[in-house]
């Protein structure tokens, strides 16, 4: 599992007004900070097994099964049918694990394996099944029921892939077809749902595609760009934020990501 981290990200400059753009350029100048790692960070890293360690309170475990139903369903995912959910338990006694795993199989859970791990032993089981978010919710809690009956130290979360392991939850393939099946407004809205969740990949995709429909061309080239330096493709995305402020040169937000580029590279005139 990635371990999520909060660092500043790129795309922040598109939601600052106009003043405040202008303080956040100013306050940079002045300390002389490189702007580069706010252009080219992201803010978070998608966890691509679509995995959340079950920690916090329950406000925060509910939004973490918000988070990756967001995700999923963004890119096409229809998260109501039945799918493979894997569900991982750790202790440092095997034995204890070996008895909670007895329990879920008298369940159906199929067990994957106990492996140790960094002088821990995990538990992974699985089972074919379908799930609301109120309904991983409440499995979540019954897991972390179960972790207790055997006094296992840790309930470590869930993951969720296709049922067919050797094929992705999300294929590039599946999710043009999805794409491909928006009308105009309805794909512009897509690709700004996937550029607030920072799935880039996918960002980059439907922009892309609401470039060759010609949907609000400048807004599209603009958060192509910001997706596209967000996956470290700088030279791309200075294109795209060139082709913004040719066609909309009021586009104040375009002109300041430009102007910070230009700035970290010298090119000062």
């Amino acid at each position: 599992m990635k371990k999520c981290e909060s660092i500043h990200n790129a795309k922040d400059f598109d939601k600052l007004s106009y003043v405040e753009a202008c303080q956040e350029l100013a306050e940079f100048w002045f300390r002389k900070k490189r702007l580069v790692a706010l252009i080219l960070c992201m803010a978070f890293s998608m966890n691509c097994d679509a995995q959340t360690r079950q920690t916090g309170n329950s406000e925060d475990q509910m939004g973490h099964i918000n988070q990756i139903f967001d995700q999923l369903e963004a890119q096409g995912v229809d998260t109501g049918q039945t799918l493979l959910y894997g569900y991982f338990f750790v202790d440092k006694s095997k034995s204890k694990l070996e008895g909670l795993a007895a329990e879920l199989m008298a369940q159906s859970y199929i067990v994957v394996g106990i492996d140790k791990i960094e002088g821990a032993f995990t538990l992974h089981v699985e089972k074919i099944e379908k799930h609301s978010r109120k309904s991983l919710y409440e499995r979540g809690a019954s897991m972390r029921n179960l972790a207790s009956k055997y006094s296992v130290e840790t309930y470590d979360g869930w993951d969720v892939g296709n049922q067919d392991p050797s094929k992705p939850l999300v294929s590039i393939e599946g999710f043009q077809v999805f794409m491909k099946s928006k009308m105009d407004e309805d794909l512009f809205n897509l690709g700004l749902r996937l550029y607030d969740l920072d799935i880039d990949d996918k960002a980059i995709i439907v922009f892309s595609e609401c470039l060759k429909r010609n949907v609000k061309p400048d807004i599209s080239s603009f958060k192509l760009a910001g997706a596209l330096l967000a996956t470290g493709k700088e030279d791309e995305g200075i294109k795209h934020l060139e082709n913004a402020v040719k066609m909309n040169p009021k586009y104040v937000d375009a002109y300041f990501n430009l102007g910070a580029i230009y700035y970290d590279r010298g090119l000062y005139s």
